[in-house]
This record gives structure tokens, sequence and C-alpha cells, in this order.
């Protein structure tokens, strides 16, 4: 009777141990599953945050870039205006400088003209005084001969 009783119990024992370490695994086992899934969902959040980090990264460099090449440009532009501005005036000073050469070139040549004018002028006035004194002295002359005559 004893002997049965104890083996009974043997066994329920061995049932009940049989369940808990059973029951254990289930929840370890659902312990487990919980852990699995939050560190997915970690990795899926962190893979996502880096993945837009990258995108954010990928769209300030495009924006500097743009940027650069919008300055490049405008500073082409610039340039440009400025190279257009500088020859305007440096054609507008070669054409004053032109004009003041031909102006000085223009007033040289009349200078000389009337130079020369004032010479000839000065020459045909000696021309003219010479052949007056020779009609004075021929004038005289001829006086002289009349008084001669007359006496």
């Amino acid at each position: 009777m004893r002997r049965a009783q104890i083996a009974r119990r043997q066994a329920w024992l061995k049932r009940v141990r049989a369940q808990r370490a059973a029951a254990a695994r289930k929840r370890q086992a659902i312990i487990a599953r919980r852990r699995m899934l939050i560190a997915k969902r970690k990795a899926a959040t962190r893979r996502a945050q880096q993945l837009r980090a990258q995108r954010a990264a990928a769209a300030r460099r495009a924006a500097a870039m743009a940027r650069a090449r919008r300055a490049a440009a405008e500073a082409r532009r610039k340039a440009d205006i400025a190279r257009k501005r500088k020859n305007m005036a440096t054609r507008r000073a070669a054409a004053i400088a032109r004009a003041r050469a031909e102006a000085a070139r223009k007033a040289a040549i009349r200078k000389k003209n009337q130079e020369l004018a004032a010479k000839r002028r000065a020459e045909a006035q000696r021309r003219a005084a010479i052949i007056a004194a020779r009609k004075r002295a021929i004038a005289l002359r001829a006086k002289k001969a009349a008084e001669i005559h007359r006496q």
C-alpha cells in the first residue's frame, strides 16, 4: 500500500515537474520571440534612420553643389560684364586719344601754314620795299637830272 502511494506520488511529481518545465520552456520561447521582434524593429528603425541621414547628406551636398554652380555662373557673368565694360572704356579712351592726336596734328599744320604765310608776307613786303626804294632812287635821279638841265 505504502509503496504504491509512494510510486503514485513520484509519478505525480514527475508529471508536475514535466508540466512546469514545459510551461517554463513555453514562457522562455515567448520571451525570446518578443526579444527577437524588438531587436528586428530596432534594426529596422536604425536602418531607416541611416537611410534618411544618407539621403539628407546627399541632398545637402547637392544643394551645396548647386549653390557653388550658381555662384560660379554669377561670377562668370560679372567677369564678362566687367571685361565688356573695360573693353568699352579702353575703346573709348583709344578713340579720345585718336581724336586728340588728330586735333594736335591739325593744329600743328595750321601753325606751320600761319608761319609760312607770315614769312611770305614778310618777303613780299621786303620786295615791295626794295622796289619802292628803287623807284624813289630813280625819281630822285630824274629830279636831279631835271635840276641840272634847268640850270
